[in-house]
């Protein structure tokens, strides 16, 4: 397969924008959550007394899950770059704020 070409920083800095102006990384925080409970529950239904442990850890783990919603957000972003113009990157925006 062909290399894709690196989007430019103004394409990647639209992109973002545009998942700003959309709000798509809003869902990210609770999907976190979710697993990551849902997680504890399932090891916690093995062996209880594993509670304080999983409590603790999964406490680490929203947190430090958390930190990397910028790195999805940036992920995001240049792959909507490399898909589309800057022209395109800048009508959508545009859009989106109309």
């Amino acid at each position: 397969a062909a290399a894709q070409q690196q989007p430019t920083p103004a394409a990647v800095s639209m992109a973002k924008e545009i998942i700003d102006l959309k709000g798509s990384m809003g869902i990210f925080p609770s999907i976190i959550a979710g697993v990551v409970q849902q997680a504890r529950d399932t090891f916690l239904q093995a062996n209880l007394t594993l509670e304080k442990p999983l409590n603790e850890t999964a406490a680490q783990l929203r947190t430090e899950l958390a930190t990397r919603v910028n790195d999805v957000r940036e992920l995001f972003a240049k792959l909507y770059a490399q898909r589309f113009s800057e022209q395109e990157l800048k009508e959508i925006v545009t859009f989106l704020k109309s």
